[in-house]
């Protein structure tokens, strides 16, 4: 522990030292983000599990076909509600699961040319999740008029569409609108839509809302809305509240190093490294959380590096080169690495397991499970 510390402390000392070096430099419009490109000298960073390193829609092709199985099961009952909660926990699982690779390289800032396949899954996906919402709704109005349906199923089908939709409509915007030329604009619309769900007693809805909405309104020039809004990076974290309460913290490191606190962004993500040990403490996922807050790391340490310009920065630029070894070093030693899954993107307000748990149908009979279980959490 002492020698950790040691390492600690002098980290902090260096990055300090080059802080001095480049305060009151504006930061650049591309660089500040915390994006990274990755090259050939970072380590390669998965986040979802992948039989085939090559095939980077493996995961999502195999969640689609997992929703599309769950909303075929609605000809095995005659009962509404039930077929809409069927069309409804297909939809959570769409957007939950089928886009996470992307929702998890948005969440730690790493830039990703997308292939063509990719984007277009990404479309096709929020076309079916908007699909089975459509019905869903259709379903609920209809059972609405059914002396059969109780009042306490209406007032929760009504709030699980309300959230879903609600963090559709934020997905979309996050990972589609950032070339619009008035994404700033569009962010904000979908932000606003996400501010609501602040105000849920459901403790994982409002971090899922806060990391959304953060992010959306990162896109601002000023992103004091969005860090206003993420909670401190050194707080508690609780279970409930994984994996968004997590990727906020990452995210306001982030946003830190754009407003230029280079210094303070690394080493708020050095406490966070200590931090993981506690929050991380009772399952297998420290390894993957000091592997993600890495990840973010090697963003804000290339930020800053390009930063320093000149013949007499050559030394704090060689500084941020063996940085950036020593941790791929220490958490990437075969080169590569699983980081701490953003997953379930968005919380699961209906899974298969809820629609199993329904009561019998209108025709008396017991309805029966609707869908295989989703793929097993990566630990």
């Amino acid at each position: 522990m002492a020698c950790f510390d040691a390492i600690r402390i002098w980290t902090l000392v260096l990055v300090a030292t080059i802080a001095s070096q480049v305060v009151g430099q504006e930061p650049s419009e591309d660089s500040a983000v915390g994006k990274i490109v990755v090259a050939e000298s970072l380590p390669q960073i998965i986040v979802v599990p992948q039989n085939d390193p090559e095939d980077k829609t493996e995961y999502a092709r195999m969640i689609s076909k997992q929703a599309d199985e769950l909303a075929d099961q609605v000809e095995q009952t005659n009962s509404t509600t039930t077929k809409c909660d069927i069309y409804l926990a297909a939809a959570n699982l769409i957007l939950a699961k089928e886009m996470e690779s992307q929702c998890a390289r948005l969440g730690l800032g790493l830039s990703d040319n997308e292939s063509a396949d990719e984007d277009r899954l990404i479309r096709d996906a929020f076309q079916r999740a908007d699909n089975f919402l459509e019905k869903a709704t259709s379903l609920r109005e209809k059972a609405a008029g059914q002396d059969s349906t109780s009042e306490g199923w209406l007032l929760h089908s009504e709030k699980r569409l309300s959230i879903v939709d609600t963090f559709a409509g934020a997905m979309r915007e996050a990972l589609l609108g950032e070339n619009n030329p008035e994404s700033v604009s569009s962010a904000r619309r979908a932000a606003s839509k996400l501010a609501i769900l602040l105000e849920e007693d459901d403790e994982q809805v409002v971090a899922a809302a806060t990391f959304w909405y953060a992010l959306l309104r990162s896109r601002d020039k000023d992103v004091s809305v969005a860090l206003s809004t993420l909670p401190l990076a050194l707080a508690d974290v609780k279970r409930k509240e994984l994996p968004f309460a997590f990727y906020s913290r990452l995210l306001r490191c982030r946003l830190m190093a754009r407003q230029g606190a280079y210094a303070s962004a690394l080493a708020i993500l050095t406490r966070m490294e200590e931090r993981s040990e506690t929050w991380f403490a009772r399952d297998k996922n420290i390894e993957k959380a000091l592997r993600a807050i890495a990840a973010v790391q090697f963003g804000i340490i290339k930020s800053w590096q390009n930063h320093l310009v000149g013949p007499d920065k050559r030394s704090q630029r060689d500084w941020c080169s063996r940085r950036i070894q020593q941790l791929s070093k220490d958490r990437f030693p075969e080169g590569k690495g699983m980081v701490y899954r953003f997953s379930p993107a968005i919380p699961i307000v209906m899974s298969p397991d809820d629609v199993r748990r329904e009561p019998q149908d209108e025709a008396g009979e017991q309805a029966p499970p609707v869908a295989p279980k989703t793929a097993a959490e990566d630990s």
